[in-house]
């Protein structure tokens, strides 16, 4: 699907360090996934992940945690809170809340 196909490309970015095109790749992954398969789906989880990750990476951390509290409440209601990718997600949050001063948040 196209949504697949943006999310890869903007993957590609990550790793060749061009946050500003991954970024614009995951938003429109993200917002065809939203439509077509509804916030509850995991790859809109998996996109929200990544644009938790963008956004971290550019000091934006209050959209950064956003990002992976939204990924983290799909996470959990499909696969369970004590699922790996639950715990990395968590994690991720956790690093978010630290660069915000937010010791005793998630």
């Amino acid at each position: 699907s196209v949504a697949k196909v943006l999310h890869n490309i903007g993957i590609m970015y990550t790793f060749k360090n061009n946050a500003d095109v991954a970024m614009k790749c995951f938003k429109n992954s993200l917002s065809i996934r939203i439509s077509a398969l509804g916030e509850s789906d995991l790859s809109v989880a998996d996109s929200l992940c990544w644009l938790g990750n963008i956004h971290r990476e550019n000091e934006d951390y209050a959209e950064a945690r956003d990002c992976f509290l939204r990924a983290h409440s799909t996470k959990a209601a499909v696969l369970g809170d004590n699922h790996p990718e639950c715990a990395e997600i968590l994690h991720n949050t956790g690093v978010v809340c630290d660069d915000l001063g937010l010791h005793n948040q998630r």
